[in-house]
């Protein structure tokens, strides 16, 4: 007869076991050995954590962990403490649509070692989120092993093995921070980021090394947009295979696939086309000299521009333009 820890034993009439609890409790059953397996390993204790809502229960296999990494789900505030104190011990954090408050994961997490994380998944409910965060650059975050992050607090990561990331609401300068010690991204995406002026989106993305970038997302307001410096040199980026710009960005990319572009100058959309070459190319919301005809609402116009590849022997590019929309066929 063993005694089984209490996180097996329903609570209240009606508490839902997960199914993964109930085949590791048959399996405590089935002899001594594989009580003591279960009992020991102490990863399967670490990795049950976020399906364990009942304080006691979680506390419990957290002790059992030990030393081995942890799976940390945020919940409501009152998770928040026993979470926080094993964030160094994380080996995913994760803080979505079970995080109903805002919280600065960012502030939190600065200045630590999270030797053990791979996946961050830190974009709780903005529904109270302040309206003014602050513009100081964070300290760094060393995680060495981490491969994936949403965050939608300003954070900076030594992380030399990122290869995703998904940002909100930093500062251009958080940014400029932050993307200045990235060398492996293949995948970047921006969304509302906060400035004073207008932003540079060229002289921004080259503060990362682009040469293993393959999707590049970033969007804003066309008033938060600005329009490529004279003289300005193209990011290399050999690798790219998609773009979804909401700004002009010189890009010397060979490989795109598909290239979306909004917020753009008639200038700055020629220059883009001159650098990079894509087999699919949507241009929307042009910021200054878009074609207008009074009384036609569909309006077929040739634009000669620099050909997007120069093996292909084209140099008309046909816009359809519709109220404020535009699509590029090449």
């Amino acid at each position: 007869m063993f005694f089984l820890p209490s996180l097996f034993h329903p609570r209240e009439s009606g508490w839902g076991r997960p199914e993964f609890l109930t085949w590791i409790l048959n399996a405590m059953c089935v002899s001594k050995a594989w009580y003591d397996t279960v009992m020991c390993t102490h990863e399967l204790w670490g990795g049950i954590l976020p399906s364990l809502s009942y304080a006691p229960h979680w506390q419990l296999a957290c002790e059992r962990a030990g030393e081995a990494p942890r799976r940390l789900l945020y919940g409501d505030v009152a998770t928040w403490a026993r979470n926080d104190a094993q964030v160094t011990r994380a080996v995913s954090i994760h803080a979505e649509g079970s995080c109903s408050s805002w919280r600065d994961f960012g502030e939190l997490l600065q200045g630590l070692r999270l030797p053990h994380a791979k996946v961050l998944r830190l974009r709780p409910s903005e529904h109270n989120k302040p309206d003014l965060l602050p513009e100081a650059r964070r300290s760094l975050t060393t995680a060495p092993s981490l491969i994936d992050c949403e965050i939608s607090s300003p954070i900076a990561f030594d992380a030399e093995n990122l290869r995703r990331l998904v940002v909100s609401n930093f500062w251009v300068d958080q940014l400029r921070h932050a993307l200045s010690k990235l060398k492996s991204l293949r995948h970047l995406e921006i969304h509302r980021t906060r400035s004073v002026g207008k932003i540079d989106w060229t002289a921004l993305i080259s503060q990362t090394n682009c040469a293993s970038l393959e999707t590049l997302i970033f969007w804003c307001s066309a008033d938060q947009s600005a329009q490529l410096q004279p003289g300005v040199n193209p990011i290399p980026a050999p690798c790219l295979r998609k773009v979804d710009a909401g700004g002009a960005i010189l890009l010397q990319s060979p490989h795109v696939r598909s290239m979306h572009l909004e917020n753009v100058a008639w200038q700055d959309l020629a220059a883009v086309l001159s650098a990079s070459s894509a087999a699919s190319l949507t241009v929307r919301s042009l910021i200054d000299g878009e074609p207008q005809a009074e009384g036609v609402d569909d309006l077929i116009l040739p634009v000669n521009l620099p050909l997007l590849d120069a093996a292909i022997e084209v140099t008309l590019i046909v816009m359809k333009v519709c109220g404020n929309s535009c699509t590029l066929q090449v």
